[in-house]
């Protein structure tokens, strides 16, 4: 996995950001193309220029009689976005006795696995964005992000997101293969990312499987998952187990509404008092879900019993088999996560384990689970629900936790600092 953090000035410049980030490069190979002098084998050369996020480097594996590289091997491939690689043939640094003259002619490739199927302006500045990941070789995963405006209206600035089947160069937006629910619906239903037309700051997570988006726009965290989640099935069972999540099914919502308007990957709330939009997942038929865990009505809130993401979520548990235990009667996770007005506070606390080494939180996997028919679906990858365990200051937004060697980043879901609305994300 990789992962960037940063600032952009603007919602369109978070996109093309984001955008060449996925198509970062690394180095798989590299010749010589001045060999230098005063080299020796195991030297350490570091590719100089570019604008990495990781350096790339290679190890010297023979040298000739006056110490000029003949030949390298790669050490660390290193990451750069894509167009930020430096051209060949580029300069190195060595560690050794060398003479820093060495150049090489680079072979790059995709670092993180996503290839561009489209990138156009279609609206003043408004993109669509196509991405098709590769999966690691075993899915091909196409994605869509589309920014738009309601500059007249309700000021709003925000991405519409979408989940594909596939890529039809001619086609409209609407008209791509298998498209999920937005804005194209007469309903204009879907998944959006609230942000803003000015400075916002992002934490981006990409696998060739997945993109996690965090974003802080003004005092409030807007967050998406665009790609596969983790199927509890096989392949042929569960042949495409895509999710599209955002965090509002509004699509002129402002990152600034109501306290509970902006949800969160743990947590889905529709603001509208229906049972559709925030977030989506595609079934093992084909068919696009829903996933809301709550609607609002008025100041409250009010489970929505068919797809929703445990264990924030409230299904019938009683109602899945007994060899589903994390679903059917373990825990009675609404004592922890309740369900009602904005601020209510939650009956108890989930603290760790005296031998936890002091950590502040218990970091729950989320899962996607159904009532009709009953299935347990899939993991959204590397996404956890946690608890604060302790007055509001036990975790804020961007805390870092440690556990063993895992490291996690925590955040609130929009504006809501209830005990509840935390999740985090693990870096691999």
């Amino acid at each position: 996995m990789a992962f960037k953090t940063g600032a952009a000035t603007s919602y369109i410049d978070a996109l093309n950001i984001l955008v060449s980030f996925a198509l970062a490069k690394e180095t798989v190979s590299a010749v010589v193309a001045v060999p230098g002098a005063n080299n020796s084998p195991g030297d350490i050369l570091t590719v100089v220029g570019g604008t990495p996020e990781t350096a790339a480097t290679f190890t010297v594996a023979t040298v000739d009689g006056g110490g000029g590289v003949l030949t390298v091997t790669p050490l660390v491939t290193g990451l750069y976005c894509n167009g930020s690689e430096p051209a060949n043939n580029v300069a190195t640094t060595t560690n050794g006795a060398g003479d820093n003259a060495c150049t090489l002619t680079v072979t790059w490739a995709g670092a993180l696995g996503w290839t561009q199927q489209r990138n156009t302006v279609y609206s003043g500045s408004d993109k669509e964005v196509i991405l098709l990941g590769d999966g690691g070789g075993a899915y091909s995963i196409y994605v869509g992000i589309r920014s738009f405006n309601d500059a007249a209206g309700s000021g709003a600035y925000n991405w519409e997101l979408v989940g594909l089947t596939g890529y039809a160069g001619g086609s409209a937006w609407a008209a791509q293969p298998g498209i999920s629910p937005g804005r194209y619906d007469l309903a204009q239903r879907g998944a959006y990312v609230p942000l803003r037309n000015a400075a916002i700051t992002y934490w981006f997570f990409v696998t060739n499987r997945r993109i996690i988006c965090v974003f802080k726009v003004g005092t409030v965290y807007t967050n998406m998952y665009l790609g596969l989640a983790n199927p509890f099935g096989t392949a042929s069972e569960y042949p495409y187990p895509i999710a599209v999540f955002g965090c509002c099914g509004t699509w002129n919502t402002l990152y600034s509404t109501a306290t509970q308007g902006i949800s969160g990957l743990v947590d889905p709330v529709n603001i509208t008092n229906n049972d559709d939009g925030v977030a989506y997942i595609r079934d093992s038929g084909g068919i696009w879900r829903s996933v809301v865990n709550t609607k609002m009505s008025g100041a409250n809130r009010s489970a929505v019993k068919v797809v929703n993401v445990w264990p924030v979520g409230m299904l019938d548990y009683v109602s899945f088999p007994a060899e589903d235990c994390c679903v059917a009667n373990n825990i009675a996770f609404d004592k922890y996560a309740p369900v009602g007005a904005a601020g209510t506070a939650p009956a108890y606390k989930l603290y760790p384990t005296p031998d936890s080494g002091g950590n502040k939180v218990v970091p729950f996997p989320n899962f996607i689970a159904m009532n009709t028919p009953l299935a347990v679906l899939a993991e959204l990858d590397n996404v956890h629900w946690i608890s604060a365990c302790a007055p509001t200051a036990n975790i804020v937004s961007e805390d870092t936790i440690t556990i063993g060697s895992d490291v996690y980043l925590c955040f609130q879901q929009g504006s809501r600092t209830d005990f509840y609305s935390y999740f985090a994300i693990k870096r691999e």
